[in-house]
């Protein structure tokens, strides 16, 4: 019966195998062909001299090199990583806040979470609409607020002050949704009986919050930690979509300039130009 047992399990895993590989199968080969392949062949052409036209020619670092001494394109590097240091810790701090909210019991607690993802399932053109109208400075919504209260406009996106500040703004209301989701789902997993425990020994909102909550939540947080990173680093598409015509034009006619000037040949730098558009 040993014997048998044995067999049967050798054979149980034999097939349980074959059936994860062919499931992956599809997935796998549409990741390497649209996703590692390009990376890997991005990373080679950027060490050539290279116009898809004629034959390549090996130039080393000379396109990075080139890249780093632009003062234009130093500057939008600049302001991207001025942008993910401003708005990263922000909106997960914010994310977090709001899913302490949407976790209470009831009825309030669903609608909160509902209203407050609500922004995230926008689109690009949507909220960039939408903002680009409530930060205009001659009619939009905050300076009308403004001059109700007998104070002067803001060139919220022209003024190069206030400016970093209106996207970052636009972006927590757009993105913590989902920063939000992530942490409610985590809170929700938490055993009650590690709360009930905890208020028996005396321990109150705060302490429950920092010594429990906080704490176990860890796995949660470097999650969101990673992909709010990743998702500041292309804020570009709502920046366009925010910024007023004159700014707009202006960060299009940088990208094309670093596109045709700078590195022509580095197709790979053409998404990581499009990552750090200059907000002037």
């Amino acid at each position: 019966m040993a014997i048998l047992s044995g067999v049967s399990m050798r054979y149980r895993d034999k097939y349980t195998a074959r059936d994860i590989a062919l499931f992956s199968a599809p997935y796998l080969v549409v990741y390497v062909a649209f996703l590692v392949f390009p990376v890997l062949y991005g990373i080679h052409i950027s060490f050539f001299d290279w116009d898809i036209l004629s034959a390549k020619k090996f130039i080393g670092i000379g396109n990075f090199a080139k890249a780093f001494r632009d003062p234009n394109f130093l500057s939008s590097f600049a302001h991207t990583i001025q942008f993910v240091l401003l708005s990263t810790p922000t909106i997960i701090v914010t994310g977090f806040l709001l899913a302490l909210l949407a976790i209470k019991p009831g009825k309030t607690g669903k609608a909160a979470e509902t209203v407050f993802f609500l922004p995230y399932i926008l689109s690009t053109t949507v909220v960039g609409t939408l903002w680009g109208w409530l930060f205009q400075k001659d009619f939009g919504l905050f300076n009308q607020v403004l001059s109700a209260l007998r104070l002067s406009p803001v060139g919220w996106l022209t003024d190069p002050a206030h400016a970093m500040i209106s996207i970052v703004i636009a972006t927590i209301w757009w993105t913590s949704g989902f920063n939000m989701i992530l942490f409610s789902t985590a809170i929700k997993q938490i055993p009650d009986e590690i709360y009930d425990s905890a208020r028996i020994d005396g321990a109150g909102r705060t302490a429950i919050l920092f010594r429990i909550t906080i704490p176990l939540l860890r796995d949660t947080t470097l999650l969101v930690v990673i992909l709010q990173l990743i998702a500041s680093f292309n804020w570009c598409c709502t920046v366009s979509g925010i910024e007023s015509p004159a700014n707009t034009l202006k960060s299009i006619e940088l990208l094309e300039s670093n596109k045709n000037n700078l590195i022509p040949q580095f197709v790979s730098s053409e998404r990581l130009l499009s990552l750090s558009l200059e907000v002037r």
